[in-house]
């Protein structure tokens, strides 16, 4: 057999010794730590995967403990809420007791002390309930609280105000009667407004809740639904837009424009056809035609007006008052749309159009109520700020029975709305144990997922290093062996 002076099976052992070391090695290293993937090297793709789901694990229990925050700020609010409900209640007794026909002046003095110490308390809890510093229910907390691992996974919690002067409604009335003068007995010359959608927006738009509506428009219900519809302003409760009652037009009318033809709903009324005036005719003292020329022409236009108007069960009325040059007629379309066409010149300051109801607005939020900045005057509408009526815990008395009726009636307004926070509130922390709930199974989960991917399997590198030590006895007994060869050609050197 040759004999060769590079020793290649000592070479082989010595490289498959150096392999079985490093598993070896590799093994302890996964036992000692517990990790499946203790570098890059050991599985790249694995640490990427095990990075992220590490990221969302810990994303996890954070939002876990956002979400338990929230709880404590929903149990925090319905207690206070739960006091708010009870002296409201109370307020509500008094208020029946105040209506005791027993009941003396001292009496009922004794009861509103008792009263306006509870409404006092009201606002005390809502300004002094806190949490962690910030105030839950004066109207000003707006938080979201983040729920989910990832961005914009969040629950909100706004709309909380238990203040007095919120507590309640208020109602904004159109203009919708205007007095032109006073009959000589004192009575009032008025007639109903409508609104002529097809000019009310040339003087600018009607702005409601921050949100501009310049039209056009042909159905006033169609501009209440696009008000009802539009976004409310933050920490506001919703204003509700309705019809007022009663709708109609009035104006001057120019008797020196005869003959002329309108029409009324599409229907001519014919103003030229009337007779000429005659003089020599007699007619009773209370006929508009017995106060001469002037008054029968007007009676005349007012009797073709009439006939139009009740075919179509519509009203009409008429001020003729010669002395002040103040001939009127008005056309009323009771709450159904008014078409008026071709009005000019006969009567001059009647735009022509299609006259509806107007608006009136209430603001009764389900949480509460506020119209500070949520409408703006608009002479078009006949709203004016002056106008508005509050109706407000923080107005009640309990002077008489008007006002204690009012004060029931607002007091079962606020406990709808108070109750309404409280549900809302019950649904929200709902909400958050939801969260929590399904956060702990995704946590199982990725965890389990990650384990899989990240952590030493026991068993297996268990078995894997007893392998390696074993191999490693071995590789090193055969490793000798190769040496001794080597060992007897150095004995043939020898004889040299």
């Amino acid at each position: 057999m040759p004999s060769f002076i590079n020793n290649a099976a000592s070479l082989s052992a010595r490289n498959n010794l150096s392999k079985i070391q490093l598993k070896e090695q590799t093994s302890l290293e996964r036992l000692s730590s517990g990790l499946r993937i203790n570098s890059a090297k050991d599985d790249a793709a694995g640490l990427q995967i095990s990075s992220r789901l590490t990221s969302n694990i810990n994303a996890s229990n954070q939002a876990i403990r956002n979400t338990f925050n929230g709880i404590s700020v929903t149990q925090s609010v319905d207690g206070a809420l739960e006091e708010v409900v009870n002296n409201l209640q109370r307020m509500r007794t008094l208020t029946i007791n105040a209506g005791n026909g027993a009941n003396t002046d001292i009496d009922v003095d004794a009861i509103y002390k008792e009263f306006s110490a509870l409404r006092d308390e009201i606002d005390r809890v809502a300004e002094d309930t806190t949490f962690a510093g910030i105030p839950l229910l004066n109207g000003t907390y707006l938080d979201d609280f983040q729920v989910g691992q990832e961005a914009l996974q969040t629950i909100r919690i706004t709309d909380l105000n238990t203040k007095t002067e919120n507590l309640g409604s208020y109602e904004w009335e159109p203009r919708a009667i205007k007095v032109i003068s006073r009959y000589p007995d004192g009575g009032l010359k008025s007639f109903a407004r409508g609104l002529n959608l097809e000019t009310a927006f040339n003087a600018g738009p009607l702005v409601v809740n921050g949100q501009s509506f310049t039209g056009p428009y042909t159905d006033v219900d169609e501009l209440i639904e696009d008000i009802n519809s539009a976004p409310q302003l933050p920490n506001q409760s919703p204003l509700i837009a309705e019809k007022a009652s009663g709708n109609g037009v009035s104006g001057h009318v120019d008797l020196n424009q005869l003959p002329h033809v309108f029409q009324v709903n599409g229907i001519d009324v014919r103003c030229d056809n009337i007779p000429a005036y005659d003089p020599t005719i007699v007619y009773p003292p209370n006929n508009l035609r017995s106060r001469g020329e002037e008054g029968y022409y007007y009676a005349e236009v007012l009797d073709r007006v009439r006939n139009v108007m009740v075919s179509q069960g519509l009203n009409f009325h008429g001020v003729f008052d010669p002395n002040s040059d103040e001939n009127s007629i008005g056309f009323t379309g009771n709450s159904n749309p008014l078409e008026l066409r071709n009005l000019s010149p006969l009567f001059p300051d009647i735009d022509d159009g299609i006259y509806t109801p107007l608006i009136r607005f209430e603001s009764f939020g389900d949480k509460f109520t506020t119209m500070e900045a949520e409408l703006e005057d608009n002479e078009a509408f006949n709203l004016y700020s002056e106008d508005r009526i509050k109706s407000t815990i923080d107005s009640l008395t309990l002077d008489s029975e008007e006002e204690r009726a009012r004060s029931l009636r607002i007091i079962d307004v606020a406990l709808q709305q108070v109750s309404n926070q409280r549900n809302t509130m019950g649904a929200t922390q709902n909400r958050f144990e939801s969260s929590v709930r399904r956060q702990e199974v995704s946590n199982t989960n990725l965890s389990a997922a990650r384990q899989r991917i990240q952590d030493t399997d026991f068993a297996s590198e268990t078995a894997k290093l007893t392998q390696a030590q074993i191999l490693e006895e071995a590789s090193t007994t055969i490793l000798s062996q190769a040496n001794v060869r080597a060992e007897s050609l150095l004995s043939l050197l020898e004889y040299i």
